[in-house]
């Protein structure tokens, strides 16, 4: 066996023990992300939760899980009954390229994540960010602005959202433009 072949083989075998432990891996890395984070002063600030999930994309989301599931499941009992990838492929109205990946694998495929997430263009400013919250500078548009002197090339969306979860973490009403105190340097 040549060596591609011998990382091919490994590369389905860890896709296939990925995909089977997905909710226990997906539940030590959200634990790993909500750890109290230590400060140099000897404090520790709780990181910012991510945006939740609205309801609606939640249930959708696990009703196209469960679609695909049952694909999953209709392909193998097809391919038990002894029929070829090209017949299950013909009978269910599918792609025979999903049938063949179907049965490639033995356990159900899960959908892969985004491989960026947790990474924001707002990441290398967020200690200054924090500094700055922390100094009671909670208006977004004063925060973008600064940031936009120190190089960010964000958007003023992406700040004002990272200083709304600020004021939900801090249990702070939302910012109000009108009754903001002025941010000084």
């Amino acid at each position: 066996m040549d060596i591609f072949h011998l990382l091919q083989n490994l590369a389905e075998v860890l896709d296939q023990v990925f995909n089977a432990h997905m909710q226990e891996l997906n539940a030590l890395n959200d634990a790993r992300h909500h750890t109290p984070v230590p400060q140099p002063d000897g404090t520790l600030a709780a990181p910012v939760p991510p945006p939740l999930q609205p309801h609606d994309a939640l249930k959708q989301a696990q009703q196209r899980r469960a679609r695909r599931l049952a694909t999953y499941e209709q392909v193998w009992a097809l391919h038990r009954q002894g029929y070829t990838g090209y017949a299950i492929a013909e009978q269910l109205h599918m792609g025979k390229s999903t049938v063949f990946r179907y049965l490639h694998t033995a356990t159900f495929p899960e959908r892969k994540s985004r491989s960026d997430r947790g990474r924001s263009v707002l990441n290398p400013y967020k200690p200054f960010l924090l500094r700055r919250w922390n100094a009671g500078c909670r208006e977004a548009l004063q925060l973008f602005e600064e940031l936009k002197g120190r190089g960010y090339r964000g958007s003023y969306v992406t700040v004002a959202r990272y200083a709304q979860r600020l004021r939900q973490a801090q249990g702070l009403t939302p910012g109000n433009a009108w009754h903001v105190p002025p941010c000084r340097l």
